[in-house]
């Protein structure tokens, strides 16, 4: 995990963290967070896993409009793909510039401002 604002952790024994779990009966709350990070980590495997570059680019993409739009992220796109794949920077910078001359998606700054239906093939 990587923490993007100020966090505070705490670590308890295991036999507290039962007993508080099932005082406040927060079992449910404490599977759908789980459950959450177990999608998040198979679609990361998914993505990351024997794909060609543009594959992986796409997917990120579809990734941070999802955050921008529904969590109201500001996300540099260069930056965001190159810290969660072995891509080099380069090759992230020639498909992203691609798809903006193919007008696919509308970059400033280093921010997404729109994006269009991406092609499944490069």
């Amino acid at each position: 995990m990587m923490a993007r604002s100020n966090v505070v952790v705490r670590s308890i024994k295991k036999d507290e963290f039962h007993r508080m779990i099932g005082e406040k009966d927060l079992w449910p709350a404490l599977s759908n967070v789980l459950s959450w990070y177990i999608c998040v980590m198979v679609k990361r495997d998914n993505v990351l896993v024997a794909r060609n570059a543009y594959s992986v680019v796409r997917e990120f993409l579809l990734e941070i409009h999802e955050l921008i739009t529904v969590h109201k992220r500001d996300i540099n796109i260069y930056d965001y793909i190159q810290e969660y794949t072995n891509l080099a920077r380069s090759t992230i910078i020639k498909i992203l510039s691609d798809l903006k001359k193919g007008q696919y998606i509308v970059v400033e700054k280093g921010k997404l401002v729109s994006l269009n239906t991406l092609p499944e093939r490069y």
